[in-house]
């Protein structure tokens, strides 16, 4: 990977040079000096930046030119400076072509590298003569083509200083542009973060899929969360939000699944296929967990509320003990794939060991409340140690998330 970088820094360069040396003479061509003449005006240097930025979908090759072009003293810091402008603004071309067959998100991201583009024009076309000035005393006694390039950083540092505090403000006027929220709940769901358009670049689209599966992994943590209220508090409304998140679960589970599958069939590198298939398993791990919620424990909840049960008072806090201790292991499977964090699913794995002979333990505990008598806890028993199975089970499943990031790390190392 080295050895390209430099393999390409040198191609750049001796690009720039074999261009320095054509150009050579041009010093003395009349109708170019009386071109490089009408850049002098701003609104000129600008459009052209724009014009020219926008059809080689290159900033970063046009200000090469710009500095070979100075180089090569047919053209002045007060002249390259709009063109510099210009092709700050004609670079928003390609993230805006980019974002046309993207998503909402996409297009809102393209929509504020323009704006934000658009207005470092405004900011510093009205002095961009004073603006060389300033450049200048900062750097002093450095040849033109480094003022232009100091010049090049010195607008994006002074933009960025500008817009930073300012972000919310740039978010609300794109949402207002757009016309839609961007809150993901007040609109049809969908996938935030898919793009069809990556998948010919396997390693942003695998990270694309990798937000997704994160985001169904959060659903997933909170259809647990919420799954004890019902037999605990009798709670009916958490079977319907329980429901409402299942169908979304299924949603993302096909869309990232048809994804992470076009990634493989594009790709033939064996390390990008492997990530796929450990990003596959670990969907896999999550849609489990959500089954487990949905088609076990929420089936069990109305049953439950169909009928006068309750549970004891120690049983009611064993259960709720566990299930803090179960829904801990699953935030910590969905942080051991976010973050690659390899001593998160050590602990993880540790933790599964604890809780697993925890089980057994607190099944003890509820034998031996109905061995004392205890009404309420002979009443419940079946639904009681069959919530204690099922908080094991999602508990094994979310271990298994962090027994593939450590065997993938392992076959990657």
């Amino acid at each position: 990977a080295a050895g390209y970088s430099l393999f390409g820094f040198g191609v750049l360069f001796l690009g720039m040079k074999t261009m320095s040396d054509a150009m050579v003479p041009l010093r003395e061509w009349p109708p170019f000096i009386h071109l490089l003449l009408k850049l002098e005006n701003p609104l000129l240097g600008i459009l052209a930046g724009t014009v020219f930025t926008a059809l080689i979908q290159s900033s970063s090759a046009f200000i090469g030119i710009i500095i070979v072009l100075a180089s090569q003293g047919l053209l002045s810091l007060d002249a390259a400076i709009p063109l510099l402008l210009g092709s700050n603004l004609g670079t928003t071309a390609t993230a805006i072509l980019s974002s046309l067959k993207s998503g909402l998100e996409a297009k809102k991201v393209a929509i504020a590298f323009l704006i934000i583009k658009f207005f470092s024009v405004i900011l510093f076309a009205g002095w961009t003569i004073r603006l060389g000035t300033i450049v200048e005393q900062i750097t002093p006694e450095v040849p033109l083509p480094r003022l232009i390039a100091n010049s090049h950083t010195f607008i994006n540092l002074v933009l960025m200083a500008v817009v930073l505090p300012i972000t919310p403000l740039v978010a609300s006027l794109v949402d207002r542009i757009t016309g839609k929220s961007a809150n993901p709940e007040k609109t049809a769901f969908r996938t935030l973060y898919l793009d069809e358009g990556m998948i010919t670049t396997p390693s942003i689209a695998l990270q694309l899929a990798k937000q997704e599966i994160i985001r169904m992994g959060m659903i997933v943590c909170s259809m647990f969360n919420g799954i004890l209220k019902p037999f605990i508090e009798r709670d009916f409304s958490q079977l319907d939000k329980v429901f409402s998140r299942e169908e979304k679960v299924n949603f993302l589970r096909d869309a990232i699944k048809e994804y992470l599958l076009k990634i493989n069939r594009g790709t033939v590198k064996a390390s990008r296929v492997n990530e796929s298939f450990q990003m596959l398993y670990t969907l896999n791990e999550f849609e489990k967990i959500a089954d487990i919620i949905s088609g076990n424990l929420a089936i069990r909840a109305e049953k439950w509320l169909a009928r006068d049960y309750r549970f004891s008072e120690s049983g009611k806090k064993d259960l709720t003990v566990y299930h803090g201790k179960i829904g801990r292991q699953l935030r910590r499977a969905l942080e051991v794939f976010e973050e690659t964090n390899l001593q998160k699913a050590a602990l993880l794995k540790q933790k599964h060991k604890e809780y697993r002979l925890l089980s057994m333990e607190l099944e003890k505990q509820h034998y031996a409340r109905i061995m004392e008598g205890i009404q309420e806890s002979a009443e419940s028993s079946t639904t009681h140690l069959e919530i204690l199975a099922l908080f094991a089970t999602i508990d094994s499943h979310a271990t298994n998330i962090a027994r593939i990031a450590l065997e993938w790390n392992q076959k990657a190392t």
